[in-house]
């Protein structure tokens, strides 16, 4: 039996010396050589969709994210589980996330030193909690304070804004649109 020309594969040759996988990449134009993301390791799943730049340079996320805007979070979706990406470079680069004793029940999250969330450079990520990362929203005047008016258009006065028990500030006009009514 003829097995696939392609370099680690073992399945029985169909056509054109590949197996039935790869001969319809092949057929459909595409390198059959190269790995679908279902193929792939978490490790190269990861670097495949980092570009990757100059050591002290922002490495920037190209696959999956979720969020919005400014705050859009790299994601990688691998064997039915969910992924956030700068969890995973952290790992990658810089070890398992230490345990911090002062984390709430968030735990341990990593925060960017370059303010850039899609970044995904090793020396660019930090461990910390939610109110460190919290304060350095502030610190680096990345607060929702200075605006005028909340996401649905609603005034932030000081009698229409809250502060939340995780010190964020919140809209009053829309926390009252989300309780239910008995």
């Amino acid at each position: 039996m003829k097995s696939c020309s392609v370099e680690g594969c073992q399945r029985k040759h169909l056509a054109s010396g590949y197996c039935n996988m790869h001969w319809k990449r092949w057929r459909l134009g595409k390198d059959p050589t190269i790995k679908s993301s279902k193929e792939m390791t978490l490790v190269e799943l990861f670097w495949s969709n980092v570009d990757k730049r100059g050591p002290d340079d922002c490495w920037p996320w190209l696959g999956a994210t979720r969020g919005k805007g400014a705050l859009q979070y790299g994601k990688i979706d691998k064997d039915g589980k969910v992924l956030s990406a700068h969890h995973v470079a952290f790992d990658l680069q810089n070890g398992p996330l230490p345990e911090i004793q002062d984390a709430d029940y968030r735990g341990t999250c990593v925060r960017h030193t370059c303010d850039f969330s899609l970044c995904m450079n090793g020396r660019h990520l930090i461990p910390g909690t939610h109110k460190q990362n919290m304060e350095d929203k502030v610190d680096r005047n990345r607060t929702t304070r200075s605006k005028t008016h909340c996401k649905r258009g609603h005034s932030r006065t000081p009698e229409n804004i809250y502060k939340t028990k995780q010190g964020l500030w919140a809209c009053r006009a829309c926390r009252r649109k989300e309780q239910p009514t008995f």
